[in-house]
């Protein structure tokens, strides 16, 4: 899942930063380009970026901690209804299989 990112600038040197991130992340392999004025204000005008906007498309942060959360109480659903679901053959005990103690 790519979630996208804008990284902003607000003055020379951030914007200086954001071309440097730029370049790196051309010469990794990740997309990035710069959106004009005119497009962050259309896109998300309640956004400040008084010198530059660098986007990354395929990029996103997301808390970590929210995802993993989520992911576990999805994990246990899943388990909660796997066990409730009829025995698979290799769960049932065998007819061969020894007796404990013996």
């Amino acid at each position: 899942m790519n979630c996208g990112k804008w990284i902003v600038a607000q003055d020379a040197p951030q914007m200086e930063a954001l071309e440097k991130v730029h370049s790196f992340a051309s010469s990794i392999g990740v997309p990035t380009y710069f959106v004009s004025r005119e497009e962050g204000k259309r896109r998300e005008p309640d956004v400040r970026a008084e010198a530059g906007i660098l986007e990354s498309p395929s990029t996103g942060i997301l808390d970590s901690h929210s995802l993993m959360q989520f992911l576990e109480g999805d994990f246990e659903s899943m388990a909660a209804s796997a066990r409730s679901g009829p025995q698979s053959p290799r769960s049932r005990p065998s007819a061969t299989a020894p007796e404990a103690g013996r």
